[in-house]
């Protein structure tokens, strides 16, 4: 089932896409993607987004993660330590090279 918010997005753009190819001299036209009080009174209410955060690790137990980690195998383990190390975000971790990283800066036994 499509995602309310993507389907408001793509109704969106289809209006921008019509209204910007759209003959403005025609009195009759009416945009069919615009979004009228008609269609709003006939979808379904947002429901209230519910945002829930991740609890944090108390900062008496990092010293044992971090042990865990390092004798951790993979690179799920290797990529966490250094995004601890680097207060990067996961997806500039996940997409990084090892050209980008300075490896001489860093003393992480791998």
């Amino acid at each position: 089932m499509i995602e309310r918010e993507t389907a408001n997005r793509v109704r969106g753009r289809i209006e921008t896409i019509i209204a910007k190819n759209a003959n403005i001299d025609d009195p009759d036209f009416r945009n069919p993607a615009e979004l009228t009080k008609q269609l709003r009174e006939k979808l379904p209410k947002r429901p209230k987004r519910v945002i829930r955060h991740h609890p944090a690790l108390p900062y008496a137990d990092a010293a044992q993660l971090m042990s865990e980690l390092r004798i951790a195998e993979g690179r799920a383990a290797l990529a966490l330590r250094f995004l601890i190390f680097t207060v990067c975000r996961t997806n500039e971790i996940v997409g990084a090279k090892w050209t980008e990283i300075d490896r001489t800066c860093c003393r992480m036994a791998v």
